[in-house]
């Protein structure tokens, strides 16, 4: 038998409207930028330098991953 599938579109996901989601977080997420901050968004996770804490050379990775994934 042979299944029948959907696109994005057909399963009520739009792309575009996504893409352009994310583009607007971008904007928020670099209004809070600080030079503690290592990496951009697009890495797997935050990069947060935290300082002299009795260690070499701390840093705070953090990631929260999407629904659905």
């Amino acid at each position: 038998m042979k299944k029948k599938s959907l696109t994005y579109k057909q399963a009520g996901v739009d792309i575009k409207k996504a893409d352009s989601l994310v583009e607007e977080i971008k904007a928020m997420v670099k209004s809070t930028d600080r030079p503690e901050v290592l990496r951009g968004i697009g890495s797997f996770g935050g990069f947060f330098k935290l300082g002299k804490k009795n260690y070499k050379n701390p840093i705070l990775v953090s990631s929260s991953d999407g629904v659905g994934t």
